[in-house]
């Protein structure tokens, strides 16, 4: 779905393109840790992810998964592991 230019995701779509669960999605909305738009009423809105929130995603575990390879290379290097 696009308004005004943005895409938005269905929390399904979001959990297969960040390769997360279903489940894990749901709680980090609940947590805040991902922002969505809420449709339709009820005791089960839909919610909608926007596509800067996907981008924004990527970069933060990106760099995450980067801070962590570093580390370990460090580590390694500062036991005489690594070259």
């Amino acid at each position: 779905m696009k308004y005004k230019n943005i895409k938005f995701y269905t929390v399904k779509e979001f959990a297969k393109i960040m390769n997360m669960h279903v489940n894990t999605v749901y709680n980090s909305i609940k947590a805040g840790n991902i922002c969505v738009s809420r449709m339709g009423g009820g005791s089960q809105p839909a919610y909608r992810i926007p596509e800067t929130e996907i981008r924004r995603s990527m970069d933060r575990n990106g760099r995450k998964a980067f801070d962590n390879a570093v580390e370990q290379e460090v580590d390694k290097r500062l036991k005489g592991e690594g070259g």
